[in-house]
């Protein structure tokens, strides 16, 4: 767990342990106790357990710590995790799983995440909408997807109905006319199901299609 707890602290006898310093490190502080641990907490944490110096704590009051200290570590890198790039809940939920927290840790983390906008499918449904639209993709490939990256169907059907494929029609135009120019040694009939799998493989509806084939010159 790196730097957020080190497990050097004698627990016997049920001794109190005694809080030794308090040294604030960026947002978080560290606590270190007079059997050599070290824990990283949150000023909430701080809080919520009145850590003060020189106050003594019970060893089953010391292991809630050490869980406390190890739910702030996996949310601080779960962060990171994020700042790289969008994730929706499922990929954050996939990522939680692959390391040493229970269901019980990851929820509390998820619904910190999600309680600081951390988390929110139905904004990066509508970043991918607007991502979809820039790389010329369209309905069918943004229902595949989200579908596939766990967003819920509810989100989905809200997003999509906004979703307007006759924006790109003409940029579809263009870049298939273009196209088109490069295959003409085949048949019409040849060429426009070219174009046709073309922009059944980008997602699009039948019916975006049939307007895109509509308006090239073959």
């Amino acid at each position: 767990m790196g730097k957020a707890l080190v497990m050097t602290h004698l627990m016997n006898d049920g001794k109190l342990i005694s809080v030794l310093k308090i040294i604030q490190k960026g947002y978080n502080y560290q606590v270190i106790f007079d059997n050599d641990l070290k824990l990283e907490l949150s000023l909430d944490q701080l809080v919520e357990f009145r850590i003060s110096l020189d106050k003594k704590f019970s060893e089953l009051e010391i292991k809630n710590l050490i869980e406390e200290s190890k739910i702030l570590f996996w949310y601080n890198k779960t962060i990171k995790f994020i700042s790289r790039k969008l994730r929706t809940k499922k990929e954050i939920l996939d990522y939680l799983k692959n390391t040493n927290l229970d269901e019980i840790q990851i929820s509390n983390i998820l619904t910190k995440l999600t309680k600081n906008n951390y988390i929110n499918d139905l904004l990066y449904s509508k970043y991918f909408m607007e991502d979809c639209i820039n790389k010329l993709k369209g309905k069918v490939y943004f229902v595949y997807i989200l579908k596939n990256k766990g967003i819920p169907d509810f989100i989905i059907n809200e997003v999509v109905d906004s979703f307007d494929e006759e924006i790109v029609i003409d940029r579809l135009v263009i870049k298939f006319q273009k196209y088109q120019q490069s295959i003409k040694e085949y048949s019409k009939s040849i060429q426009i199901q070219k174009i046709k799998n073309n922009l059944l493989r980008s997602g699009f509806t039948s019916n975006t299609i049939e307007k895109v084939i509509g308006k090239i010159n073959f």
